[in-house]
């Protein structure tokens, strides 16, 4: 029903003592496309929620959508469209740019 693939993430290893410049903060993109299970036609205005950041985007015209800014991490997803079955994703973790596509299955 769904397509993926991410990795584990670990711990950024950075002591509380250190003298040294900090790092810039890592962020990541997620991005992909939302599409019909049954006959793989992509969905317009997908909506998308990262519970986790209180973050909501749609899918653009071409079902597509691409979310930025993110820090390594575990999240959940909650992807809905009119007159198909809401899925929510949890435990998704993430360490590094990801492609994640989704397919909802029609009422």
């Amino acid at each position: 029903m769904l397509a993926f693939s991410l990795v584990g993430f670990s711990g950024d290893g950075k002591g509380e003592n250190s003298t040294s410049k900090s790092a810039p903060a890592t962020t990541i993109t997620i991005s992909g496309f939302v599409e019909d299970f049954t006959n793989s036609e992509k969905l317009v205005c997908a909506k998308i929620e990262i519970e986790e950041l209180g973050k909501t985007l749609f899918t653009d015209i071409l079902g597509n959508y691409q979310i930025e800014d993110i820090r390594p991490g575990t999240y959940t997803l909650k992807i809905s469209y009119i007159s198909y079955e809401e899925l929510e994703m949890k435990k998704i973790t993430v360490s590094d740019t990801k492609e994640l596509n989704i397919q909802l299955k029609p009422l």
